[in-house]
């Protein structure tokens, strides 16, 4: 009996020595996810037509939280290429993204914060009409871009529940204008 109580007795002493301080909850987060897409067709004798094609996709999408006493600050990072090469028309661009989103917000009431909003988008490389001969460039790296951003109120009850009401947001479309030059000389 006597060494079951001093069995107890270790196993609770030890247990009550190994608890550690609550850890404090992280400033900043990360979330991420990067995907790397392959695929391939191949026709042979068949009746019904179909053409060869290899294909390929690269897709990163990254979320980044920051949270520091009544400062929230969101960020999302998009950007994605793919390409296609099909039998007899030669490569063609299937995506092309670059985007990133950013949300700030100091906190005023419970669930409520003054927000500012910004987003940006363009692409990486030159885009083609293909329905036309000879091709026909109609956009490339920042032609166009998209800047929006402005003030508003933020509701955010989780992370996965949030609204924002942003009535004065402005939004810019750029222009690469050595792109054009390029194309009207």
């Amino acid at each position: 009996m006597k060494k079951i109580i001093f069995l107890l007795f270790l196993l609770f002493a030890s247990n009550s020595f190994s608890q550690q301080k609550k850890d404090s909850i992280p400033r900043l987060k990360i979330h991420g996810r990067f995907a790397f897409i392959f695929n391939q067709s191949s026709f042979s004798n068949w009746v019904s037509g179909g053409e060869n094609t290899v294909a390929g996709n690269i897709n990163v999408n990254y979320d980044l939280n920051y949270k520091k006493d009544n400062l929230n600050w969101d960020t999302r990072i998009i950007t994605s290429y793919g390409l296609s090469h099909i039998s007899n028309k030669g490569y063609r661009k299937t995506d092309d993204r670059f985007e990133l989103n950013t949300l700030i917000g100091l906190k005023t009431l419970k669930y409520w914060f003054l927000s500012f909003i910004g987003n940006f988008r363009t692409q990486y490389i030159k885009g083609f009409d293909y329905k036309k001969e000879p091709k026909i460039v109609v956009s490339d790296f920042f032609s166009p871009a998209y800047l929006t951003f402005g003030p508003g109120m933020l509701w955010k009850k989780s992370d996965d529940l949030n609204v924002n009401i942003a009535p004065s947001t402005a939004r810019y479309t750029f222009v690469n204008e050595f792109f054009f030059w390029k194309i009207w000389r």
